[in-house]
């Protein structure tokens, strides 16, 4: 009997976790958006000093945004997981395009070597650069914001790439 009432106990367990999104015991948590990178890892790649990230959900998936004071005034990460993954990135690839189509800015460009998908964008319009990744089932954005008369060369691909590489190994 007392087998029986620990096997319930175990399955409503496991039960309640699913319904309510915890992970059963044992299992990784997915990280948050503002966890996927350090404020001290986009300081260290952009260039400026980041205060805390402060998350909210616009669009597909959850969204992290940087303040930051220097070259690079801000920079965001979205992240989006399962079914989300793939339409977060179609719709960013969409939207990019035709941003930048209108803004006679560079269509965005193939990343090698980085998740399944992946590409690199700057808008010279609004000095912007983001770094778009699809892997498996879970959908990566990096973006950097520079500020008026910045270097361009701060939100380059290498760099972008990099910490989306980072936020990507911790999604």
């Amino acid at each position: 009997m007392a087998t029986r009432s620990v096997r319930i106990i175990v399955v409503l367990s496991l039960v309640a976790a699913i319904a309510l999104g915890g992970a059963p015991a044992g299992a990784a948590p997915k990280a948050a958006a503002c966890d996927l990178v350090t404020t001290g890892e986009l300081g260290a790649a952009l260039g400026s000093t980041f205060g805390p990230g402060e998350q909210y959900v616009a669009g597909t998936g959850v969204t992290c945004g940087f303040e930051a004071t220097g070259p690079v005034r801000g920079a965001t990460v979205r992240v989006a997981r399962g079914k989300q993954a793939k339409v977060a990135m179609t719709k960013s690839l969409k939207a990019l395009r035709e941003t930048l189509r209108s803004v006679d800015s560079d269509p965005p460009k193939k990343v090698a070597g980085l998740g399944d998908k992946a590409y690199y964008s700057l808008d010279e319009f609004l000095d912007e650069g983001s770094v778009e990744v699809l892997d498996g089932k879970t959908f990566v954005q990096v973006t950097a914001i520079l500020s008026p008369g910045a270097d361009p060369g701060l939100v380059s691909e290498q760099v972008l790439t990099g910490l989306a590489r980072q936020a990507l190994d911790r999604a």
